[in-house]
């Protein structure tokens, strides 16, 4: 069982890393994760989710949206 994991770690440690690059060469994706609490995950999901500022988002969706912030 350890041997599966090992691939599947490294798979999801590239990704962060791709993610992290993509969001800093994103305007939007560099001042999301200068906010306090939006990490580079919670960046790129604002973004493939289409959030814009400004807009509520329902409770009981991917994410919550405080315009008031």
């Amino acid at each position: 069982m350890a041997g599966v994991a090992g691939p599947k770690v490294r798979r999801l440690r590239q990704l962060d890393r791709d993610i992290e690059g993509t969001l800093g060469a994103h305007e939007v994706g560099t001042l999301l994760t200068s906010i306090q609490g939006i990490g580079p995950n919670t960046a790129a999901r604002l973004i493939a989710d289409g959030v814009r500022p400004g807009d509520r988002v329902a409770q009981n969706s991917s994410a919550v949206y405080d315009s008031s912030v």
